[in-house]
Protein backbone atom coordinates (compact mmCIF):
# COMPACT_ATOMS: atom_id res chain seq x y z
CA UNK A 1 0.00 0.00 0.00
CA UNK A 2 2.58 2.17 1.13
CA UNK A 3 4.44 1.52 -2.34
CA UNK A 4 1.61 2.78 -4.06
CA UNK A 5 2.58 6.67 -3.10
CA UNK A 6 6.33 6.13 -1.50
CA UNK A 7 9.40 5.51 -3.76
CA UNK A 8 13.11 5.67 -3.93
CA UNK A 9 13.24 8.99 -5.92
CA UNK A 10 11.45 10.75 -3.03
CA UNK A 11 14.19 9.75 -0.55
CA UNK A 12 16.75 11.31 -2.76
CA UNK A 13 14.87 14.19 -3.63
CA UNK A 14 14.45 15.06 0.52
CA UNK A 15 18.27 14.34 1.14
CA UNK A 16 19.12 16.54 -2.04
CA UNK A 17 16.80 19.80 -0.43
CA UNK A 18 17.85 19.32 2.94
CA UNK A 19 21.46 20.06 1.41
CA UNK A 20 20.23 22.62 -1.27
CA UNK A 21 17.69 24.65 1.39
CA UNK A 22 20.84 25.12 3.66
CA UNK A 23 23.23 25.63 1.16
CA UNK A 24 20.54 28.67 -0.33
CA UNK A 25 19.75 30.42 3.31
CA UNK A 26 23.48 30.21 4.53
CA UNK A 27 25.01 31.57 1.09
CA UNK A 28 22.73 33.99 0.96
CA UNK A 29 22.15 35.42 4.66
CA UNK A 30 26.27 35.45 4.07
CA UNK A 31 25.78 37.36 1.05
CA UNK A 32 23.86 40.03 2.80
CA UNK A 33 25.86 40.17 5.87
CA UNK A 34 29.21 40.23 4.00
CA UNK A 35 28.62 43.42 1.90
CA UNK A 36 26.91 45.52 5.33
CA UNK A 37 30.40 44.66 7.52
CA UNK A 38 32.57 44.95 4.16
CA UNK A 39 30.74 48.70 3.98
CA UNK A 40 31.51 49.18 7.61
CA UNK A 41 28.28 49.09 8.90
CA UNK A 42 27.11 47.37 11.47
CA UNK A 43 25.09 44.54 11.06
CA UNK A 44 21.87 45.51 12.82
CA UNK A 45 22.33 48.66 10.28
CA UNK A 46 18.28 47.66 8.92
CA UNK A 47 17.03 47.84 12.62
CA UNK A 48 18.60 50.75 12.58
CA UNK A 49 17.73 52.52 9.50
CA UNK A 50 13.90 51.48 10.33
CA UNK A 51 14.10 54.20 13.44
CA UNK A 52 15.96 56.59 11.80
CA UNK A 53 16.14 56.79 7.80
CA UNK A 54 18.10 60.14 7.78
CA UNK A 55 21.31 58.97 9.36
CA UNK A 56 24.87 58.65 6.98
CA UNK A 57 24.93 55.04 7.67
CA UNK A 58 21.39 54.60 6.17
CA UNK A 59 22.77 56.29 2.74
CA UNK A 60 25.68 53.78 2.46
CA UNK A 61 23.14 51.00 3.15
CA UNK A 62 21.02 52.28 0.23
CA UNK A 63 23.41 53.74 -2.29
CA UNK A 64 25.92 51.02 -1.81
CA UNK A 65 24.83 47.68 0.29
CA UNK A 66 21.56 46.99 -1.64
CA UNK A 67 22.58 47.95 -5.44
CA UNK A 68 25.74 45.82 -4.60
CA UNK A 69 23.52 42.49 -3.63
CA UNK A 70 21.31 43.36 -6.90
CA UNK A 71 24.04 43.33 -8.61
CA UNK A 72 25.25 39.78 -7.83
CA UNK A 73 21.82 38.73 -7.76
CA UNK A 74 21.78 39.89 -11.63
CA UNK A 75 25.04 38.14 -12.75
CA UNK A 76 23.65 34.83 -11.03
CA UNK A 77 20.70 35.02 -13.18
CA UNK A 78 22.45 35.90 -16.47
CA UNK A 79 24.92 32.79 -15.72
CA UNK A 80 22.04 30.31 -14.88
CA UNK A 81 20.10 31.23 -18.23
CA UNK A 82 23.52 30.64 -19.99
CA UNK A 83 24.58 27.69 -18.03
CA UNK A 84 21.05 26.02 -18.09
CA UNK A 85 21.45 26.61 -22.01
CA UNK A 86 23.75 23.81 -22.97
CA UNK A 87 22.70 21.46 -20.00
CA UNK A 88 19.44 20.93 -20.36
CA UNK A 89 19.70 18.31 -22.97
CA UNK A 90 20.85 16.02 -20.37
CA UNK A 91 17.05 15.52 -18.76
CA UNK A 92 16.04 13.93 -22.75
CA UNK A 93 19.70 12.07 -22.45
CA UNK A 94 18.48 10.32 -19.54
CA UNK A 95 15.61 8.78 -21.68
CA UNK A 96 18.72 7.08 -23.70
CA UNK A 97 21.49 6.63 -21.37
CA UNK A 98 19.53 6.35 -17.99
CA UNK A 99 18.34 8.48 -15.35
CA UNK A 100 21.03 6.92 -12.99
CA UNK A 101 24.01 7.63 -14.78
CA UNK A 102 23.02 11.58 -15.19
CA UNK A 103 21.76 11.47 -11.25
CA UNK A 104 25.35 10.57 -10.70
CA UNK A 105 27.01 12.90 -12.55
CA UNK A 106 24.23 15.73 -11.14
CA UNK A 107 25.08 14.95 -7.18
CA UNK A 108 29.09 14.84 -8.03
CA UNK A 109 28.48 18.54 -9.35
CA UNK A 110 26.47 19.78 -6.63
CA UNK A 111 29.03 18.10 -3.84
CA UNK A 112 31.96 20.26 -5.35
CA UNK A 113 30.17 23.04 -6.10
CA UNK A 114 29.00 22.94 -2.31
CA UNK A 115 32.33 21.93 -0.92
CA UNK A 116 33.77 25.01 -2.33
CA UNK A 117 31.90 27.15 -1.33
CA UNK A 118 32.43 26.23 1.89
CA UNK A 119 35.86 26.64 1.74
CA UNK A 120 35.47 30.22 0.19
CA UNK A 121 33.34 31.33 2.96
CA UNK A 122 35.75 29.61 5.55
CA UNK A 123 38.19 32.06 3.64
CA UNK A 124 36.00 35.21 4.29
CA UNK A 125 36.01 35.90 -0.03
CA UNK A 126 33.72 38.06 -0.88
CA UNK A 127 30.31 36.58 -2.08
CA UNK A 128 30.45 36.88 -6.25
CA UNK A 129 33.02 33.94 -5.79
CA UNK A 130 30.25 32.10 -4.63
CA UNK A 131 29.15 32.10 -8.56
CA UNK A 132 31.80 29.65 -9.48
CA UNK A 133 31.10 27.77 -7.15
CA UNK A 134 27.54 27.32 -8.34
CA UNK A 135 28.74 27.02 -11.72
CA UNK A 136 30.27 23.93 -10.85
CA UNK A 137 26.61 22.47 -10.35
CA UNK A 138 25.26 24.24 -13.56
CA UNK A 139 27.67 22.92 -15.65
CA UNK A 140 26.08 19.04 -14.44
CA UNK A 141 22.65 20.34 -15.01
CA UNK A 142 22.38 21.86 -11.46
CA UNK A 143 18.75 21.69 -9.47
CA UNK A 144 16.63 22.03 -12.98
CA UNK A 145 18.17 18.70 -14.45
CA UNK A 146 17.64 16.84 -11.30
CA UNK A 147 14.16 18.26 -10.66
CA UNK A 148 13.62 16.63 -14.74
CA UNK A 149 15.02 13.22 -14.03
CA UNK A 150 13.31 12.95 -10.60
CA UNK A 151 9.71 13.61 -11.97
CA UNK A 152 10.22 12.06 -15.35
CA UNK A 153 11.13 8.66 -13.18
CA UNK A 154 8.51 9.16 -11.27
CA UNK A 155 6.00 9.62 -14.03
CA UNK A 156 7.02 7.08 -16.42
CA UNK A 157 7.30 4.93 -13.51
CA UNK A 158 3.81 5.06 -12.14
CA UNK A 159 0.14 4.18 -13.45
CA UNK A 160 -2.45 6.50 -13.79
CA UNK A 161 -3.81 6.20 -11.10
CA UNK A 162 -0.79 6.64 -8.92
CA UNK A 163 0.88 9.03 -10.70
CA UNK A 164 -0.36 12.47 -9.18
CA UNK A 165 -0.32 11.19 -5.67
CA UNK A 166 4.16 10.29 -6.80
CA UNK A 167 4.01 13.60 -8.44
CA UNK A 168 2.68 15.65 -5.11
CA UNK A 169 5.16 13.27 -2.67
CA UNK A 170 7.78 14.62 -4.76
CA UNK A 171 7.30 18.30 -4.44
CA UNK A 172 6.62 16.96 -0.48
CA UNK A 173 9.87 15.99 -0.23
CA UNK A 174 11.24 18.90 -2.15
CA UNK A 175 9.31 21.27 0.38
CA UNK A 176 9.34 19.24 3.54
CA UNK A 177 13.65 20.32 3.98
CA UNK A 178 12.27 23.45 4.46
CA UNK A 179 11.62 22.99 8.61
CA UNK A 180 15.53 23.22 8.78
CA UNK A 181 15.33 26.64 7.55
CA UNK A 182 14.74 28.26 11.07
CA UNK A 183 17.74 26.70 13.20
CA UNK A 184 19.94 27.61 9.97
CA UNK A 185 18.49 30.71 10.37
CA UNK A 186 18.94 30.79 14.08
CA UNK A 187 22.90 29.65 13.48
CA UNK A 188 23.58 32.60 11.92
CA UNK A 189 21.70 35.32 14.20
CA UNK A 190 24.00 33.44 17.28
CA UNK A 191 27.23 33.36 15.69
CA UNK A 192 26.76 35.78 12.58
CA UNK A 193 29.55 35.00 10.05
CA UNK A 194 32.26 32.79 11.73
CA UNK A 195 31.26 29.86 12.07
CA UNK A 196 28.41 29.73 8.67
CA UNK A 197 30.85 27.62 6.78
CA UNK A 198 30.15 24.28 9.28
CA UNK A 199 26.31 24.95 7.74
CA UNK A 200 27.66 24.56 4.14
CA UNK A 201 29.96 22.06 4.42
CA UNK A 202 27.40 20.01 6.46
CA UNK A 203 25.22 20.53 3.07
CA UNK A 204 28.42 18.69 0.83
CA UNK A 205 28.00 16.16 3.29
CA UNK A 206 24.45 15.45 2.79
CA UNK A 207 24.83 15.55 -1.22
CA UNK A 208 27.82 12.74 -0.72
CA UNK A 209 25.00 10.61 1.18
CA UNK A 210 22.87 10.89 -1.10
CA UNK A 211 24.97 9.95 -3.97
CA UNK A 212 25.89 6.86 -1.73
CA UNK A 213 22.08 6.08 -1.72
CA UNK A 214 21.77 6.57 -5.25
CA UNK A 215 24.46 3.72 -6.34
CA UNK A 216 23.06 1.32 -3.63
CA UNK A 217 18.90 1.37 -4.29
CA UNK A 218 18.08 3.36 -7.07
CA UNK A 219 17.44 0.72 -10.24
CA UNK A 220 17.54 2.42 -14.01
CA UNK A 221 14.73 2.41 -16.32
CA UNK A 222 14.90 0.09 -19.47
CA UNK A 223 17.07 1.50 -21.84
CA UNK A 224 16.56 1.72 -25.82
CA UNK A 225 19.35 -0.24 -27.75
CA UNK A 226 20.98 2.35 -29.63
CA UNK A 227 23.60 1.15 -32.32
CA UNK A 228 25.90 4.01 -33.48
CA UNK A 229 26.08 7.61 -32.28
CA UNK A 230 24.22 8.70 -35.08
CA UNK A 231 21.35 7.07 -33.93
CA UNK A 232 21.92 8.27 -30.38
CA UNK A 233 21.73 11.85 -31.35
CA UNK A 234 18.64 10.97 -33.79
CA UNK A 235 16.67 9.41 -31.04
CA UNK A 236 17.39 11.90 -28.54
CA UNK A 237 16.29 15.09 -31.26
CA UNK A 238 13.63 12.92 -33.01
CA UNK A 239 11.80 12.62 -29.39
CA UNK A 240 12.07 16.22 -28.81
CA UNK A 241 11.04 16.85 -32.32
CA UNK A 242 8.23 14.56 -31.99
CA UNK A 243 6.72 15.88 -28.82
CA UNK A 244 7.68 20.14 -29.39
CA UNK A 245 8.03 20.57 -32.68
CA UNK A 246 5.20 18.69 -34.45
CA UNK A 247 1.68 20.51 -36.27
CA UNK A 248 -0.19 18.96 -33.69
CA UNK A 249 -3.01 19.80 -30.91
CA UNK A 250 -0.34 17.94 -28.09
CA UNK A 251 2.44 20.42 -29.17
CA UNK A 252 -0.13 23.40 -29.22
CA UNK A 253 -1.22 22.53 -25.91
CA UNK A 254 2.43 21.92 -24.11
CA UNK A 255 3.42 25.04 -25.29
CA UNK A 256 0.14 27.43 -24.65
CA UNK A 257 0.22 25.62 -21.21
CA UNK A 258 3.96 25.84 -20.39
CA UNK A 259 3.56 29.77 -21.45
CA UNK A 260 1.16 29.66 -18.71
CA UNK A 261 3.59 27.27 -16.50
CA UNK A 262 6.48 29.62 -17.20
CA UNK A 263 4.91 33.02 -16.91
CA UNK A 264 3.04 32.06 -13.41
CA UNK A 265 6.74 31.07 -11.80
CA UNK A 266 8.52 34.29 -13.44
CA UNK A 267 6.14 36.50 -11.16
CA UNK A 268 5.87 34.77 -8.01
CA UNK A 269 9.76 33.38 -7.91
CA UNK A 270 10.50 36.83 -9.07
CA UNK A 271 8.65 38.48 -6.13
CA UNK A 272 10.04 36.12 -4.07
CA UNK A 273 13.78 36.66 -5.16
CA UNK A 274 13.57 40.29 -3.56
CA UNK A 275 11.62 39.84 -0.72
CA UNK A 276 15.09 39.04 1.75
CA UNK A 277 15.66 42.19 0.87
CA UNK A 278 12.15 43.99 0.93
CA UNK A 279 11.60 41.71 4.44
CA UNK A 280 15.17 42.70 5.89
CA UNK A 281 15.24 46.20 4.98
CA UNK A 282 13.26 49.14 6.88
CA UNK A 283 10.41 49.47 7.65
CA UNK A 284 10.51 46.09 8.28
CA UNK A 285 14.22 44.81 9.00
CA UNK A 286 13.26 41.24 10.14
CA UNK A 287 16.48 39.93 11.49
CA UNK A 288 17.94 36.35 9.87
CA UNK A 289 16.34 34.41 12.65
CA UNK A 290 12.70 36.23 12.18
CA UNK A 291 13.13 35.41 8.35
CA UNK A 292 14.02 32.05 8.67
CA UNK A 293 10.78 31.19 10.77
CA UNK A 294 9.10 32.98 8.17
CA UNK A 295 10.16 30.70 5.75
CA UNK A 296 10.03 27.55 7.13
CA UNK A 297 6.18 28.88 7.89
CA UNK A 298 5.76 29.33 4.30
CA UNK A 299 7.65 25.70 4.15
CA UNK A 300 5.11 24.50 6.29
CA UNK A 301 2.04 25.81 4.03
CA UNK A 302 3.55 24.62 0.77
CA UNK A 303 3.32 20.95 2.43
CA UNK A 304 0.02 21.07 3.67
CA UNK A 305 -0.85 22.95 0.01
CA UNK A 306 -0.54 19.56 -1.69
CA UNK A 307 -2.42 17.52 0.74
CA UNK A 308 -5.11 19.54 0.21
CA UNK A 309 -4.44 19.46 -3.65
CA UNK A 310 -4.53 16.14 -2.97
CA UNK A 311 -7.64 15.47 -1.33
CA UNK A 312 -9.38 18.05 -4.17
CA UNK A 313 -8.04 15.16 -6.51
CA UNK A 314 -9.80 12.36 -4.20
CA UNK A 315 -13.07 14.44 -4.40
CA UNK A 316 -12.40 14.28 -7.79
CA UNK A 317 -12.43 18.07 -8.32
CA UNK A 318 -11.20 18.90 -11.83
CA UNK A 319 -7.64 19.62 -12.35
CA UNK A 320 -8.23 22.93 -13.92
CA UNK A 321 -10.62 23.86 -11.56
CA UNK A 322 -8.07 23.32 -8.76
CA UNK A 323 -5.27 25.64 -10.65
CA UNK A 324 -7.91 28.13 -11.21
CA UNK A 325 -8.42 28.41 -7.54
CA UNK A 326 -4.22 28.65 -7.05
CA UNK A 327 -4.33 31.80 -9.24
CA UNK A 328 -7.35 33.36 -7.48
CA UNK A 329 -5.05 32.90 -4.03
CA UNK A 330 -1.55 33.61 -5.48
CA UNK A 331 -2.97 36.58 -7.14
CA UNK A 332 -4.76 37.83 -4.04
CA UNK A 333 -1.73 37.23 -1.37
CA UNK A 334 0.67 39.65 -3.20
CA UNK A 335 -2.04 42.42 -3.38
CA UNK A 336 -1.59 42.11 -0.03
CA UNK A 337 1.85 41.42 0.50
CA UNK A 338 2.61 44.81 -1.05
CA UNK A 339 -0.12 46.43 1.03
CA UNK A 340 0.30 45.41 4.74
CA UNK A 341 2.71 46.80 6.50
CA UNK A 342 2.62 44.69 9.72
CA UNK A 343 4.93 41.61 10.66
CA UNK A 344 2.27 39.35 11.82
CA UNK A 345 -0.30 40.12 8.78
CA UNK A 346 2.35 39.36 6.45
CA UNK A 347 3.11 36.08 8.03
CA UNK A 348 -0.64 35.28 8.28
CA UNK A 349 -0.90 36.09 4.65
CA UNK A 350 1.01 32.85 4.14
CA UNK A 351 -2.16 30.42 4.25
CA UNK A 352 -3.35 31.74 0.90
CA UNK A 353 -0.22 29.22 -0.31
CA UNK A 354 -2.28 26.46 1.28
CA UNK A 355 -4.66 26.74 -1.86
CA UNK A 356 -1.63 28.30 -4.20
CA UNK A 357 1.27 26.13 -3.93
CA UNK A 358 -0.04 22.29 -5.17
CA UNK A 359 -1.07 23.49 -8.15
CA UNK A 360 2.49 22.67 -9.59
CA UNK A 361 1.73 18.79 -9.14
CA UNK A 362 -1.00 18.82 -10.97
CA UNK A 363 0.24 20.77 -13.41
CA UNK A 364 3.16 18.27 -14.08
CA UNK A 365 0.50 15.58 -13.88
CA UNK A 366 -2.05 17.19 -16.61
CA UNK A 367 1.28 17.37 -18.90
CA UNK A 368 2.79 13.68 -18.64
CA UNK A 369 -1.09 12.38 -19.54
CA UNK A 370 -1.25 12.46 -22.74
CA UNK A 371 2.66 11.61 -23.26
CA UNK A 372 3.74 8.07 -23.86
CA UNK A 373 6.20 6.74 -20.48
CA UNK A 374 9.21 6.54 -22.96
CA UNK A 375 9.23 10.14 -23.68
CA UNK A 376 8.66 11.28 -20.31
CA UNK A 377 11.92 12.67 -19.40
CA UNK A 378 12.50 14.32 -22.58
CA UNK A 379 8.52 15.76 -22.06
CA UNK A 380 10.07 17.28 -18.68
CA UNK A 381 13.32 19.22 -20.50
CA UNK A 382 11.42 22.01 -22.31
CA UNK A 383 8.67 22.65 -18.76
CA UNK A 384 12.69 22.28 -17.12
CA UNK A 385 14.12 25.11 -19.00
CA UNK A 386 11.20 27.60 -19.49
CA UNK A 387 11.18 26.86 -14.93
CA UNK A 388 14.84 27.61 -15.00
CA UNK A 389 14.62 31.07 -17.61
CA UNK A 390 11.86 31.77 -15.41
CA UNK A 391 13.48 32.11 -12.52
CA UNK A 392 16.75 33.48 -13.38
CA UNK A 393 14.62 36.08 -15.75
CA UNK A 394 12.04 36.74 -12.77
CA UNK A 395 15.45 37.18 -10.43
CA UNK A 396 16.95 39.46 -12.70
CA UNK A 397 13.64 41.72 -13.82
CA UNK A 398 12.29 42.03 -10.23
CA UNK A 399 16.00 43.15 -8.80
CA UNK A 400 16.09 45.82 -11.58
CA UNK A 401 12.67 47.15 -10.67
CA UNK A 402 13.61 46.95 -6.81
CA UNK A 403 16.64 49.30 -7.24
CA UNK A 404 14.32 51.78 -9.34
CA UNK A 405 13.07 52.26 -5.56
CA UNK A 406 14.73 50.73 -2.91
CA UNK A 407 13.02 53.06 -0.32
CA UNK A 408 9.41 51.62 -1.19
CA UNK A 409 9.62 48.37 -3.42
CA UNK A 410 5.95 47.73 -2.34
CA UNK A 411 4.55 48.13 -5.78
CA UNK A 412 6.13 44.98 -7.23
CA UNK A 413 4.08 42.97 -5.28
CA UNK A 414 0.63 44.84 -5.59
CA UNK A 415 0.90 45.75 -9.12
CA UNK A 416 3.47 44.05 -11.49
CA UNK A 417 2.94 40.47 -9.78
CA UNK A 418 -0.51 40.14 -10.11
CA UNK A 419 -0.44 41.87 -13.63
CA UNK A 420 1.93 38.92 -14.76
CA UNK A 421 -0.20 36.41 -12.84
CA UNK A 422 -3.12 37.86 -15.15
CA UNK A 423 -1.33 37.48 -18.33
CA UNK A 424 -0.62 33.59 -17.14
CA UNK A 425 -4.43 33.38 -16.52
CA UNK A 426 -5.10 34.22 -19.72
CA UNK A 427 -2.75 31.16 -21.29
CA UNK A 428 -4.02 29.00 -18.99
CA UNK A 429 -7.58 29.60 -19.59
CA UNK A 430 -6.51 28.68 -23.75
CA UNK A 431 -4.57 25.52 -22.66
CA UNK A 432 -7.75 24.45 -20.84
CA UNK A 433 -9.70 25.09 -23.93
CA UNK A 434 -7.64 23.06 -26.19
CA UNK A 435 -7.48 20.24 -24.00
CA UNK A 436 -11.06 20.02 -23.63
CA UNK A 437 -11.39 20.10 -27.42
CA UNK A 438 -8.94 18.11 -28.50
CA UNK A 439 -6.61 16.29 -25.70
CA UNK A 440 -10.02 14.72 -23.59
CA UNK A 441 -11.60 13.48 -26.33
CA UNK A 442 -7.86 11.39 -27.63
CA UNK A 443 -7.74 10.62 -23.63
CA UNK A 444 -11.11 9.02 -23.36
CA UNK A 445 -10.94 7.14 -27.05
CA UNK A 446 -7.88 5.80 -26.19
CA UNK A 447 -8.76 4.97 -22.68
CA UNK A 448 -12.05 3.23 -24.09
CA UNK A 449 -12.07 -0.14 -26.79
CA UNK A 450 -14.02 1.17 -29.58
CA UNK A 451 -17.55 0.63 -30.19
CA UNK A 452 -18.90 -2.64 -31.37
CA UNK A 453 -15.25 -4.26 -31.03
CA UNK A 454 -16.41 -7.80 -29.98
CA UNK A 455 -19.16 -7.88 -32.58
CA UNK A 456 -16.43 -6.95 -35.33
CA UNK A 457 -13.82 -10.21 -34.18
CA UNK A 458 -16.68 -12.41 -34.18
CA UNK A 459 -17.01 -11.24 -38.37
CA UNK A 460 -13.25 -11.51 -38.50
CA UNK A 461 -12.71 -15.10 -36.40
CA UNK A 462 -12.12 -17.95 -38.07
CA UNK A 463 -14.94 -19.47 -36.18
CA UNK A 464 -17.51 -17.48 -38.11
CA UNK A 465 -16.03 -17.47 -41.17
CA UNK A 466 -18.26 -19.70 -42.76
CA UNK A 467 -20.04 -18.45 -46.29
CA UNK A 468 -23.42 -19.76 -47.58
CA UNK A 469 -21.37 -21.66 -50.02
CA UNK A 470 -19.31 -23.44 -48.13
CA UNK A 471 -22.72 -24.89 -46.33
CA UNK A 472 -24.67 -25.36 -49.24
CA UNK A 473 -23.12 -24.74 -52.94
CA UNK A 474 -26.20 -23.63 -54.56
CA UNK A 475 -27.78 -21.34 -51.95
CA UNK A 476 -28.59 -17.55 -51.84
CA UNK A 477 -28.60 -15.23 -49.21
CA UNK A 478 -32.12 -15.17 -49.48
CA UNK A 479 -32.87 -18.90 -49.36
Amino acid sequence: MIGDFVCVEHGLMFILAIAFFSYSIASTEYTFYWLIVDAGLPQNISEICAKNRNLSNCAIYYDNVIPERIWISQVDSLRAVILTSFTCWLGGASDLIGRRKILLLNFCGCFISFFMAGILIYCDIHPIYLLLCSTVYELTGGLTVTIVIIMASIASQSEGSTRLYKLIGADVSLLLPSLIITPTGWWIKQYGLDYIYYIVFGSSVFVAIDWVLLLIFYSDQELIQIPTVTEYFRKLFGGLGKLWCSPSSLTLFLWIFNLAFATRLFASNGGDSVSQLYLQSPPLSWDSEIYSMYLTIGGICGLLAYVIAGLFGACNMPHFVIIYISYIAGISRNILFGTVQNSTAIVGLLGFTLFESGAIAIMRNIMAEPVEKSLHGTLFVIPGVLQSYSYSGGQFTFSALYKLNAENPQWLYYMVVPGILLISLFFLTLSHYIHSEKIRPLLQSSSSPPENEEDQELIDSDVNSESFSELDPNATPLD
